[in-house]
């Protein structure tokens, strides 16, 4: 199955949804995403009115699904059964694609208050109750609300095994230095290192020249230290180092530079409102793991009052000891200088660290996305190796029922195209951006100021009860 299907599921339910909408009266509403309230089972629909024009009486549910098989129709029997009775539902419409035999039907044993509708038929009664004879699945001829992405998080939050990825957008909350800030603090010239006329003035223009790659960048500053500090041995009794020797120097040299400027402003650091909020997520139970791209120890010093972390850096992976973990997949650099750690990078670093599917730090990643429900916050999502992971992970699950569905999370700030850019624009290029990010099995939750965010964490994990005001 290909990417295709996933697009094709999605655009199904859309339809399917939009026919129902458009067939309501104005005393009957649609509920997407309804929370049944038992072990975190959820309904595509609920029509608390019901749906006259369908014939389907107050309190029906549906279930919308492309692919159909005889394992769905088992499982949808077992979630259902006896809690339609418990909870006071009417009836249970299964809405799929194809047509299905009755002996396929009658082998599950589907309650008497389940009903299967195939896709053509909900068509038919549509077509039937529009006089005009127009085709009612077009979109436009009703306004339907999108997907409770919002409810959906919230119920992962609260039900599933759940994994915090963090972005480099947490730390610049926090106000640590942004990548340039840092790439400045490796070009400063102290001892004629790392060149001998380029410094941190050329900052932006070797960013700009290098494409704005940080790792592409980070090359050209590595290669940078090591023609330096091989250069500082020749001629001298230690010119022949070996040139493991002289990678220790470099890195010695770069881990302490970057620790003096990822902490020279600590005293502002631990304001952050963002950090404190993901802190305290991480206390609860179901929330398995973090995953950090970020080298600074923000989140293990405000969890210092909490003896059940541990920060991985490398491969002590395997002695965590019941310790829930703190992975820097990119590099560890913490304030303490006896803890050791060196930054992934640059370009020659990742993809040594990329190539291996088996390295730690990827085995922890696609382990989480296969696993766990994942919220990601404070990326950009621009980075192509972790693009790399998420469609790998994604690939893995096209053949499943739910392949309509994105199983994962992600925030992100909606920010209006430059010029003259009309409403309509804006809109078609925020489809487009939840569509990209779609394929890659995240669901979009739209934020609009940054101060917000946590109060959007606060309610979707279930520490604040006040719904804030969020973008679709």
């Amino acid at each position: 199955m290909d990417d295709t299907v996933i697009f094709s599921a999605r655009n199904y339910e859309e339809k399917v949804v939009s026919i129902i909408a458009h067939l309501l009266d104005a005393d009957e509403n649609i509920e997407l995403c309804h929370n049944i309230g038992v072990g975190g089972l959820m309904a595509d629909v609920f029509l608390e009115n019901g749906a006259k024009k369908l014939s389907l009486p107050p309190k029906s549910l549906i279930e919308i699904k492309y692919l159909l098989r005889n394992d769905t129709l088992s499982r949808i029997a077992l979630s259902y059964t006896g809690v339609i009775d418990e909870r006071g539902y009417a009836k249970l419409i299964i809405i799929c694609k194809d047509n299905l035999s009755d002996m396929f039907i009658n082998k599950v044993g589907l309650p008497g208050r389940f009903e299967i509708w195939t896709f053509e038929e909900l068509e038919f009664k549509a077509h039937r109750i529009d006089s005009t004879g127009q085709n009612v699945s077009k979109p436009g001829l009703k306004k339907v609300p999108s997907p409770d992405i919002v409810k959906r998080a919230s119920n992962a939050a609260a039900n599933d095994k759940v994994s915090l990825f963090l972005g480099a957008g947490v730390s610049m909350d926090a106000k640590l230095p942004s990548w340039n800030k840092l790439l400045a603090a490796l070009l400063t010239k102290i001892k004629n290192r790392p060149f001998e006329y380029i410094n941190e003035a050329n900052t932006e223009s070797i960013s700009d020249y290098l494409s704005d790659s940080s790792i592409i960048t980070g090359r050209y500053i590595m290669d940078g230290y090591r023609v330096a500090i091989k250069r500082l041995y020749e001629g001298t009794r230690e010119g022949n180092k070996d040139d493991a020797k002289i990678e220790e120097n470099i890195r010695t040299e770069i881990v302490d530079r970057m620790r003096k400027a990822l902490y020279k402003d600590i005293d502002n650091v631990n304001k952050s409102s963002l950090v404190k909020v993901i802190a305290s997520i991480a206390r609860k139970s179901n929330v398995v793991q973090i995953i950090t791209y970020n080298y600074d120890d923000l989140i293990e010093t405000d969890l210092s009052d909490s003896a059940r972390f541990k920060p991985v850096y490398d491969q002590t992976i395997d002695r965590l000891n019941g310790f829930k973990p703190i992975y820097h997949v990119h590099g560890y650099i913490p304030r303490n200088e006896k803890n050791p750690g060196f930054p992934t990078l640059s370009e020659k670093e990742y993809h040594k660290l990329y190539s291996r599917t088996h390295q730690w730090s990827n085995v922890v990643q696609l382990n989480a996305l296969y696993s766990t429900t994942c919220f990601f916050i404070g990326f950009s999502m621009s980075d192509p190796n972790q693009r790399r992971l998420l469609d790998l992970a994604r690939n893995v699950d096209l053949g499943s029922t739910e392949a309509g569905r994105a199983q994962h999370y992600i925030f992100l700030r909606r920010q209006n195209l430059k010029g003259e850019a009309s409403s309509a624009v804006n809109d078609e290029h925020f489809r487009e951006i939840e569509n990209m990010m779609f394929e890659l099995g995240l669901n979009v939750i739209w934020f609009d100021e940054f101060e917000k965010l946590p109060q959007y964490l606060l309610y979707i994990f279930g520490k604040a009860n006040d719904s804030p005001k969020m973008k679709f």
